[in-house]
């Protein structure tokens, strides 16, 4: 231990509690529990648009054509073409990893929470980590943030490790967060706070070692990104577009930020359920000025989760599982105040029942009540992810499986490829990536209001046979909007969404519809002539 550690090092109690053959078999006893709930309602198809640029980067790796979104995810994507050598299926492979991360964090949590508060706080932080319905979604589903929850876990491991005097961890932990930048490179913004509080006693030559390493690892991935991506000038013109098409925002910064801290407060309610009311009940107490003095623990999980909540709300988060990354330390506070929670109600009964029997003391004890108050919050999680039909429930899994096969069943059962042109907005990738031979154009503004899109945002997207045209998705157009001219040999267009198929205005050229057998699948199509263009607007379309 280094010698300037020894005025700042913590007490005894909080160097962390050993972990013994019982806890690791309670940690793997989480991973395998974590795999087999999850095997089963794993997503079939691509769920999300961001799944199919990942699936499409799989095949050809390509920042500057979507493959994928910036700002380029390159071992996530080399990872899930890794596990393809195996599974020979690209949706499977993202799943697969989601499944495996998603376990693995609720095993690398039940170690780091043992260690800081002890084995209950270990397991019930673990348990309901894994029965969140945001969480429990977000692993089931071939996106990146299953991933992000067990990188930040497994980060925040190592810094504890430093910040309790084990100076190896200091490299390891700066390999671990350059390993972290290259599956998500905006994840480093959100961990480095909590990287720097917990280096900053070590010696200067050993903390600038230690970003030289951070450094060499990510240039080790950055170097290859730039070159499939067609060089520095189109990547980075990769990164200004989506910067300007997903964080820009023409509203007033305050009324952005009104709006973004309502979206986090949902998923945290998705994510947390009633695991609210013993984190506001006991918050006050757990993370009382005088305690966070005193308790590096305490510094650690605000430092752990704090950066991110102000990253979410003032920048951007719209997506669910952006959240994902600031639940394990969230999950060991909520142990901490259930525990709290059940002290306080053991001793406001005891008082309540002082004269009563000793058989109602014990069934009002504290473990009866700890117990009780957990197993509460297991059955409100399953209930909110396989009952209730929200963004995140199992539900939505199965609509999505359900909406894209029926469609692409639809699609090429009735439409000639070489006569035929889809036209889509949110699922554009999804049908370029299993209708190949398909001419897809996405108008993006039809879907948007003008007030919602900035003023350069992107304006015509276009896929064919897993390429896009033009090779860089960012047109800059300044909202000029002109009409799409009909390929040659196009007689149909089709229109893969109700959402857009209602702001279809012509009376020349009649909207028609072929119904699923399932009820609330249909696609629309338009006949059409060489002569005719598709002309877009605002929540409008129309043929002339």
């Amino acid at each position: 231990m280094p010698s300037n550690l020894t005025k700042n090092t913590p007490a005894p109690w909080l160097l962390g509690k050993r972990l013994t053959s019982q806890d690791l078999c309670i940690a793997l006893s989480l991973l395998v529990i974590g795999i087999l709930t999850r095997l089963p309602f794993a997503s079939k198809m691509l769920f999300h648009s961001d799944s199919a640029r990942f699936a499409l980067a799989m095949k050809h790796y390509d920042v500057s054509q979507m493959r994928p979104h910036a700002p380029g995810y390159i071992l996530y994507v080399a990872l899930a073409k890794l596990l393809d050598l195996f599974f020979h299926d690209e949706a499977t492979s993202l799943v697969a990893i989601s499944i495996l991360a998603g376990s693995l964090a609720a095993f690398f949590l039940y170690c780091l929470a043992t260690k800081m508060y002890g084995r209950i706080t270990g397991l019930i932080a673990s348990l309901l980590l894994l029965s969140s319905p945001l969480f429990w979604f977000n692993c089931e589903i071939p996106f990146t943030y299953a991933m992000e929850g067990l990188l930040s876990v497994i980060f925040a491991s190592t810094c504890y490790k430093i910040i309790t005097g084990d100076e190896k961890w200091v490299l390891i932990s700066a390999i671990i967060l350059g390993l972290a930048t290259g599956v998500r490179q905006n994840i480093v913004i959100i961990l480095l706070p909590l990287w720097l509080y917990s280096i900053k006693r070590y010696p200067i030559k050993q903390i600038i070692m230690a970003f030289l390493v951070f450094g060499v690892i990510c240039f080790a991935w950055f170097i290859p990104m730039i070159a499939l991506s067609g060089g520095l000038k189109t990547y980075f013109a990769a990164i200004d577009a989506q910067f300007k098409t997903v964080v820009l925002h023409p509203a007033p910064f305050l009324f952005q930020v009104k709006t973004r801290g309502t979206i986090f407060a949902t998923f945290m309610l998705y994510s947390l359920t009633l695991g609210l009311i013993p984190i506001f009940y006991y918050s006050g107490r757990f993370f009382g000025i005088p305690s966070i003095a005193e308790d590096l623990r305490l510094k650690f999980l605000l430092l752990w989760f704090v950066p991110a909540i102000i990253f979410f709300i003032g920048v951007n988060v719209y997506n669910p599982g952006h959240v994902v990354l600031i639940l394990p330390p969230l999950f060991i506070c909520l142990a901490e105040s259930i525990k709290g929670l059940s002290i306080d109600l053991e001793q406001g009964i005891d008082k309540i029942i002082v004269d009563s029997s000793i058989f109602l003391k014990r069934v009002f004890s504290y473990k009866i009540i700890l117990v009780s108050s957990v197993l509460f919050l297991l059955l409100i999680n399953f209930y909110m992810f396989f009952f209730k039909d929200t963004r995140v429930s199992y539900s939505a899994i199965r609509k999505e499986d359900r909406r894209l096969t029926e469609l692409i069943k639809l699609t090429k059962n009735n439409f000639d490829s070489g006569k035929s042109m889809i036209l889509t907005c949110w699922l554009n990738t999804q049908a370029g990536f299993y209708l190949p031979d398909y001419l897809i154009y996405c108008p993006l503004p039809l879907i948007f209001n003008p007030s919602e899109v900035p003023i350069e945002a992107q304006n015509v997207y276009i896929s064919f046979r897993h390429q896009t045209t033009p090779k860089t998705y960012w047109i800059p157009t300044g909202f000029k909007i002109e009409p799409i001219t009909i390929s040659p040999g196009v007689d149909t267009i089709i229109l893969w969404e109700q959402k857009i198929a209602k702001y279809y205005h012509s009376f020349r050229q009649p909207l028609k519809e072929i119904d699923s057998d399932i009820n609330d699948i249909k696609v629309f199509y338009i006949k059409v002539t060489p002569s005719d263009k598709i002309y877009y607007d605002y929540h409008y379309l129309s043929v002339k």
